[in-house]
């Protein structure tokens, strides 16, 4: 068996050479502005020296150490609708019975990008039990991925499709798919690929600057809704983006004060899958109506080509957010924001 492949590790140093490759990426000018108002320039506290621990995190238990069936095809197992879920629940129970459809050689969990290192592909692997996980079909337009359980493989297949479906909310030409259930990989490996460090594009429209940093998604401790984007430069943590399952979000630099003290709010929106990660757009405003845009997870070509249309914001995310509104980032305690899956 091949060994495994040691992501934590090189999630670390990926990550910081990522960060040196964009060190250079103020594009416009210079671009400390963007990073917030008025004390822009100031030194970030030391706490934000702890946002490096989201680097080096590892999977501590031995759910890491698990394999699982690969198969010799492609094996399409789609609900393109709600209504085709149970027709793709007994696909996937007829290749369960198919030794022909999987080679002798097994994966190793670490050795599965989108298994070890996405907070719902962790979760699947570290579940007891009947499992199965979906994603939204195709994943670059239908950003959903969802964990089932169940007290047989149906139930736990048909589980994770109907999460699936929630999660989209009803996207046009958006459907389905089994990515894996229990040991048994059901989609080849493109499926499973996860980006070890995105970018994430932090926009001032009025000043027309930009600057390109590091961004690092993470669930929250005993919040799995609910996801913190901290935003990396080249010399360390620069704020955090708080999302919040609603669609409201709250932008934090480090510069102006507290991560849990956030003096931008708006709202963000999945956009699809990146090479396993979650592209989003997101757009805020301070007290004094200044604005900022945070575009994470899009590639430099997609940036390059669609850039007017990604700093336009759609109706839906210019409403304003009630002053009223419930924040992840004031209610989390600082265990919380820092901790990750």
């Amino acid at each position: 068996m091949a060994p495994p492949f040691p992501f934590a590790r090189l999630s670390r140093w990926s990550g910081w050479l990522f960060l040196a490759i964009l060190s250079a990426g103020c594009a416009h000018g210079g671009a400390s502005g963007v990073l917030g108002s008025g004390a822009a320039r100031a030194k970030a506290p030391p706490e934000a020296l702890r946002g490096e621990a989201l680097l080096t995190e590892t999977i501590r238990t031995p759910a890491a150490r698990q394999s699982f069936l690969n198969p010799i095809r492609r094996l399409d197992v789609v609900a393109e609708t709600p209504a085709g879920i149970e027709a793709a629940v007994s696909h996937a129970a007829t290749l369960a019975r198919s030794d022909a459809a999987y080679r002798p050689t097994r994966l190793e969990a670490a050795q599965i990008g989108l298994l070890y290192g996405d907070p719902q592909g962790r979760a699947f692997v570290e579940t007891l039990g009947p499992r199965a996980l979906a994603q939204g079909e195709p994943a670059d337009q239908c950003p959903a991925l969802a964990l089932g359980r169940g007290p047989d493989d149906p139930s736990a297949a048909r589980t994770a499709l109907q999460g699936c479906f929630a999660a989209l909310q009803g996207r046009e030409d958006c459907g389905c798919r089994l990515l894996a259930e229990n040991d048994r990989l059901l989609a080849t490996a493109s499926h499973f690929s996860y980006a070890l460090g995105v970018s994430a594009t932090l926009v001032d429209p009025a000043a027309r600057q930009e600057m390109t940093l590091v961004a690092e998604e993470r669930a929250v401790a005993n919040r799995p809704d609910a996801s913190v984007v901290w935003l990396l430069g080249f010399d360390g943590p620069k704020g955090a983006l708080h999302l919040e399952p609603d669609g409201v979000a709250a932008l934090a630099f480090l510069s102006e004060g507290p991560i849990r003290d956030p003096k931008w709010i708006g709202r963000h929106q999945a956009e699809g899958f990146r090479r396993g990660r979650v592209a989003r757009r997101a757009f805020l405003r301070n007290a004094e109506g200044e604005e900022r845009i945070v575009l994470v997870g899009f590639e430099a070509q997609e940036l390059a080509e669609r850039h007017a249309e990604l700093v336009e914001p759609p109706p839906q995310l210019t409403a304003p957010v009630p002053p009223a509104t419930p924040l992840l980032a004031r209610s989390a305690s600082p265990a919380e924001l820092q901790a990750a899956r």
